[in-house]
């Protein structure tokens, strides 16, 4: 006879397995730490990069003027402010991405820890139905 709760188990499980499981499935195989470190390294390589397209925009759109003052220019405190600029947005966005990758992360260790209950529910009916049958047989 079918099981309906194993059948319904089942049937929820797979259906995890095929939308939210499958991103929770695949950062599930990374410790805490690395995958915060990892996206930490994503978001800083990306805050780099926009930092200096950005500069680069900027350096084209003023280009005439930048051209024409290149000798009243004071190039230490011109430095010296991108570099605090650079420092402090990229600490910004590193206290951001730690922060949203713990939530994102402590997410999916909620979803594992359902699906992993979910499992080992079905394993305890598949073993019950087991032994239902193995006494039946034995009468």
């Amino acid at each position: 006879m079918v099981n309906k709760r194993k059948v319904r188990l089942m049937a929820r499980t797979a259906m995890y397995e095929k939308h939210d499981g499958r991103k929770e499935l695949k950062n599930a195989q990374y410790y805490r730490g690395d995958y915060i470190g990892m996206h930490m390294l994503f978001a800083g390589i990306g805050v780099t990069g926009g930092y200096l397209l950005t500069l680069v925009l900027i350096c084209v759109y003023r280009f005439e003027y930048i051209v024409n003052n290149l000798t009243k220019i004071d190039y230490r405190r011109l430095g010296s402010t991108l570099i605090v600029t650079y420092v402090l947005l990229l600490i910004a966005a590193q206290v951001m991405a730690y922060f949203v990758f713990s939530i994102r992360y402590g997410d999916y260790e909620d979803g594992m820890k359902m699906y992993i209950s979910r499992l080992k529910k079905i394993d305890k009916l598949s073993r019950e139905e087991k032994k239902e049958n193995n006494n039946g047989e034995e009468e």
